[in-house]
């Protein structure tokens, strides 16, 4: 059996959707799957000892408006066959590169469940469930209804959930890097400084607030960023008296994978690495602010969430990650460490 999954972006959502696949390849005996992914997002997938990743660089097609090249894409996927394709995504686009291949099953969401309705006029078959689910459920569901496995849909679930982290892999050479960086007499605690959006990270002063909190010990603080080294810089400036703290280097995908495997617990707002950390089952706290927690939340034994707004509407204004007590989060760390 072949199939065909299309999830183009973004990384948080690549690595839920991906988190549900792992159980696929156990149920369904000589199983392929194909993963078909935005460019920018490729690496979180490559190297997956269960899928083969195809990067398209749509995006960029698109954005420079190089309708030879999309032209090109087209005729390539056109001559790709599959048993299933199924659109994990629910957007025009990627409705759009899923009507290229020769299936006889192309599978989405319909048109009330998902952000862009238009796409559900691509599928031959349709998915019903509520936008507003939780996106572990969302994701679970369309794979449910597409693949049919013998199983009712919560047992399908829970399977689907313990089998998340097989589907990660990286290179070697990431995971010698890795160690090379992190504190190898302490337990790490990966510190998340950056998300998407303003509004998904916790504050410079809250972190450092926290960081003044931890006394006596045996913990290092990594602390990743991606464009903010100024907010890197303060932090540690401030607190390397008091904690063991290091500023990790910019790293590829490859290499967080390897870091997140590699480190005792991950905190950090609503975004990519804490999905990653969940998804590998490795210790983590989620903190959310603008996003509403009962869609979102991550569950697990050592997976806490905590949230500085119950009535949250994705308001990019809303800071209210900020609201949640550093003296909170410490109490989730000592539980789960």
């Amino acid at each position: 059996m072949r199939i065909a999954i299309i999830r183009l972006s973004a990384l948080g959502d690549i690595i839920i959707s991906a988190s549900f696949v792992s159980c696929i390849v156990e149920i369904f005996e000589n199983c392929e799957i194909d993963w078909y992914v935005d460019s920018r997002f490729a690496g979180i997938l490559q190297d997956s000892p269960l899928i083969k990743t195809y990067a398209i660089p749509l995006k960029t097609y698109i954005k420079t408006l190089n309708f030879r090249a999309l032209f090109s894409l087209y005729r390539k996927l056109k001559k790709k066959e599959y048993d299933y394709v199924i659109d994990m995504q629910g957007l025009l686009k990627s409705a759009f590169i899923g009507s290229f291949f020769q299936t006889k099953k192309f599978i989405g969401f319909d048109k009330k469940s998902i952000k862009e309705p238009l796409a559900s006029f691509f599928y031959q078959q349709k998915v019903e469930i509520d936008y507003q689910e939780s996106i572990t459920k969302r994701n679970a569901k369309i794979l449910f209804e597409a693949l049919k496995p013998s199983k009712d849909f919560e047992n399908f679930f829970q399977h689907a959930t313990k089998s998340r982290s097989r589907i990660f892999g990286y290179t070697q050479g990431a995971k010698t890097l890795i160690q090379q960086e992190i504190f190898q007499d302490k337990k790490n605690i990966l510190l998340l400084l950056e998300a998407s959006l303003e509004a998904k990270s916790y504050s410079t002063r809250r972190i450092i607030e926290l960081l003044k909190l931890v006394k006596n010990r045996e913990w290092g603080f990594l602390l990743l960023y991606y464009q903010d080294f100024d907010k890197a810089k303060e932090i540690f400036e401030t607190c390397k008296n008091d904690v063991a703290i290091k500023i990790m280097p910019k790293i590829n995908l490859d290499a967080i994978k390897a870091l997140v495997d590699s480190v005792d617990l991950v905190i950090g707002g609503d975004t990519g690495i804490t999905h990653l950390a969940w998804a590998m089952k490795k210790a983590s706290i989620t903190l959310y602010g603008n996003t509403p927690l009962k869609r979102f939340e991550l569950f697990g034994i050592h997976n806490i969430s905590l949230s500085g707004n119950e009535q949250a509407n994705y308001d990019r204004n809303d800071f209210s990650i900020n609201h949640i007590e550093p003296s909170l989060i410490l109490e989730g760390m000592e539980r789960v460490l």
